[in-house]
């Protein structure tokens, strides 16, 4: 009888190399993530080497009986996760998703995290405090800190940062805190994402800025500025940050994209003034309010002119107002290459038009 083969070992997930358990670690919910500690020894401390932590407020699941022992909870498995991982082990990105409030607590606790993200020699650091949890509870915990509005801003240090080497710091419900008598050099920081706030933006060493979500409220509000000073920035991203005035030096920066209301006398304000510092921008998506920028009082005494401009992907209808401010527009770009238009659907009159009748442009 013929001798047969000895049999294969089956290859299970303890006999794949720890850096592809780590990646597929990587693709779990943090809470997940540390559970599989519990699989065997070799399991134990694998999620410790995740590059990126991720502690995000709406994807805990535990049962609870209001909103803010659920928030409790929350903060509890935080702390415990980050007392189980070593500082000494290098941590690439760190983001939190959390439900700051006006809890003392909150305040020392997103403190203490920051720190740790911080002595890991953190790259990427991503704060987002906009989170509300739906529960309907009646209790007066729950009323309070029910309305996203309602919520204080976490008091953000940036002196924090000092000689730190975050390259990238993502902000959301945050107050910026600048010491008055100092002034801070986050010479790092390569990428800054503001959520709703706005402030001073100096840094030499910035290359990307994103201002998302700024809404003015009063009539001080509405008449406010914000001065970006970044000799060396490359790529802006302006969403729905509606600031009256931007000034300083945007002359650097290469690609833009800038969404505003369509509709409002306002927003159109707002893109103008942003819209008329970038000059030298050469891949620019943007929606067609060019007409009404060519003829307001921005623009009354000089001549704008898009002398780098190679790329437009450009938000438009087809009304008489958005052909002719098109037509404007490709005359004030002698480089153009490469022009794509996303249709815009619109109802409303062509009020364009009927400011300007008697205006015809020829692009030959």
């Amino acid at each position: 009888m013929a001798e047969q083969p000895p049999m294969k070992r089956s290859t299970t997930l303890n006999d794949l190399p720890n850096n592809l358990l780590i990646h597929i670690l990587s693709f779990l919910p943090i809470l997940s993530a540390i559970e599989t500690s519990y699989i065997s020894r070799k399991w134990r401390n694998l999620w410790h080497s995740l590059p990126f932590l991720h502690f995000d407020a709406t994807k805990f699941d535990c049962n609870y009986s209001s909103v803010p022992e659920y928030h409790q909870r929350f903060a509890e498995f935080i702390t415990q996760a980050l007392l189980n991982r070593p500082t000494t082990i290098p941590l690439r990105g760190f983001r939190l998703t959390f439900y700051y409030s006006f809890n003392h607590r909150h305040r020392s606790l997103v403190s203490s995290y920051i720190r740790y993200a911080l002595d890991c020699k953190v790259d990427v650091i991503d704060l987002d405090f906009d989170v509300v949890v739906n529960n309907n509870s009646d209790d007066d915990d729950n009323q309070k800190y029910g309305e996203s509005g309602s919520k204080p801003l976490y008091g953000f240090h940036l002196c924090d940062l000092r000689n730190r080497s975050v390259k990238r710091l993502s902000l959301c419900r945050c107050e910026l805190i600048i010491p008055s008598n100092d002034r801070i050099r986050l010479e790092s920081l390569r990428d800054l994402d503001l959520w709703k706030r706005k402030f001073r933006v100096i840094s030499e060493s910035l290359r990307f800025l994103h201002l998302r979500f700024y809404f003015a409220v009063t009539d001080e509000e509405m008449e406010s500025s914000i001065e970006i000073r970044t000799p060396n920035l490359a790529k802006l991203k302006i969403y729905h940050f509606y600031v009256a005035h931007y000034t300083g030096d945007l002359s650097s920066v290469v690609e833009a994209d800038l969404w505003f209301t369509e509709d409002l006398d306002y927003s159109q304000k707002c893109w103008s003034s942003a819209m008329n510092l970038l000059r030298g921008v050469k891949n620019l998506s943007v929606q067609n309010k060019w007409l009404r920028f060519m003829h307001s009082k921005i623009m009354s005494n000089e001549c704008f002119e898009l002398k780098s401009l190679k790329h437009l992907e450009l938000s438009t209808g087809f009304t008489n107002g958005d052909i002719l401010g098109l037509s404007l527009l490709l005359k004030q770009s002698p480089v153009l290459e490469t022009l794509v238009l996303d249709y815009a659907y619109q109802t409303e009159a062509d009020v364009s038009a009927l400011l300007f009748p008697q205006f015809v442009i020829d692009i030959m």
